[in-house]
């Protein structure tokens, strides 16, 4: 497995092409912090669809039966196992880290 740094600039992009580089319809949300610890949000959630506004740097997992939403992301980490995105970390405000993990 392989992890880089998402470029900023490539953001709207990658996440307009991400249906296309996942294999996986189940999604699991993980939220960790210095303050929280660390939080499972969702867990084997079929994917409907990620959102990503450029303006806002905003963006929308939209699952099921809920939608999760990070706002002022501040950099995307991309795990990619044999050409297929497996995992994406994004960094939001207070240094959050969003783990979003297909299967």
């Amino acid at each position: 497995m392989s992890t880089t740094v998402l470029e900023q600039q490539k953001w709207p992009e990658f996440f307009q092409n991400l249906p296309r580089t996942i294999t996986a319809d189940q999604i699991k949300i993980e939220v960790i912090g210095a303050t929280i610890g660390s939080q499972t949000l969702a867990s084997h959630r079929h994917l409907h669809g990620v959102t990503f506004e450029p303006k806002q740097s905003l963006l929308e997992i939209q699952m099921e039966d809920m939608t999760h939403v990070i706002r002022d992301s501040r950099e995307i980490f991309i795990d990619e196992q044999e050409g297929k995105v497996v995992a994406i970390q994004v960094i939001g405000p207070d240094a959050l880290q969003h783990i979003l993990t297909f299967a």
